[in-house]
């Protein structure tokens, strides 16, 4: 039986899937099974990748939606169709490096392992010098300095029963953009799960896009929102603390106010002036929780940003091509 499955969400990026699954073939183990979350993109990823995963041993299993459903429901569907001990959804565009399929079975073969959490390059991502293994989940976040090192979905190896085991949290509070990281923590820290936690310097992938394209990405907009939201959730033991923690920790890099200014012109575009000031209610209620003092900052940002809308994006990438 299949150890690990790989699960790829995926829409309307046929192209790349294919190159992808051509990747996890070119390593392919007799213990991994690959599993195609399909969100309705306009060809069916099932006729993209027809004869190549019609000529392999390894189990390829296509689901396609019968509608959109969102990114963040399409993630949470990885988690539930699940059928193997450990479960690693990556992104479409995410390629796993030569060799990483080796890598990842010291950590998973023994079916010990809780949670496998990876570093990359990208950079947002904080340095991670050295490897940790963790007997516990709060000594496991206490190791992490920001939230976005578990958010980078890619980055992550899941025990399945533990993940499962908070998959209703997760579908509940998908709106944080981070569902599988509220199902995770909910699950293990509501089942006394036994085994050890992974915090592993080694970059697994290469990510070949950035949400350029806006059709098949979600909006940075909804990070920040969701993001800063996480605290607020019911986790247990104190885990709330720690969560707090780490989206303070992102605050210094990935959801920095510069990065918020000009994710927040995008709202403007998005919804209007009006209705977005109605949508980041909620933010600003995070942020006083958050930031602290720093709202006195955080606000105008936020404020200045949904009214000037792209427009004042496109003249500071004027002046920076200039």
């Amino acid at each position: 039986m299949p150890l690990l499955t790989i699960a790829i969400p995926t829409y309307n990026r046929n192209a790349i899937v294919r190159e992808n699954v051509e990747i996890i073939l070119s390593q392919a183990k007799a213990w991994i099974r690959i599993l195609i979350l399909d969100n309705c993109s306009r060809t069916p990823v099932a006729e993209t990748l027809e004869g190549l995963v019609d000529s392999t041993a390894v189990d390829v299993d296509i689901h396609r939606n019968p509608v959109n459903v969102g990114a963040n429901a399409n993630i949470l569907k990885c988690i539930e169709l699940c059928k193997t001990p450990y479960l690693w959804v990556i992104g479409d565009d995410d390629f796993l490096a030569p060799g990483v399929l080796d890598v990842a079975y010291e950590f998973i073969r023994n079916e010990d392992a809780i949670w496998v959490n990876f570093c990359s390059k990208d950079i947002h991502q904080p340095e991670r010098l050295n490897s940790v293994v963790s007997g516990d989940l709060r000594s496991f976040l206490d190791s992490l300095s920001s939230i976005n090192e578990l958010v980078f979905i890619s980055n992550n190896i899941y025990r399945t029963d533990c993940i499962q085991a908070g998959l209703q949290l997760g579908c509940l509070y998908q709106s944080t953009m981070a569902p599988h990281v509220v199902s995770m923590i909910d699950g293990v820290s509501r089942v006394d799960f036994s085994g050890k936690f992974h915090l592993r310097n080694e970059v697994v992938f290469r990510s070949i896009s950035n949400n350029a394209d806006e059709e098949t990405s979600w909006p940075l907009y909804q990070a920040f929102i969701g993001i800063n939201s996480l605290y607020q959730l019911p986790f247990r033991n104190g885990l709330r603390r720690d969560v707090l923690r780490l989206v303070r920790g992102a605050r210094h890099g990935w959801l920095c106010n510069r990065h918020m200014f000009s994710g927040m012109t995008g709202l403007s575009s998005a919804v209007g002036k009006k209705n977005a000031f109605l949508t980041v209610t909620g933010l600003f209620a995070s942020l006083l929780v958050v930031d602290g003092i720093g709202v006195v900052v955080s606000w105008p940002v936020i404020a200045v940003a949904i009214l000037a809308g792209k427009r004042i994006t496109a003249v500071f990438d004027s002046i920076r091509k200039k």
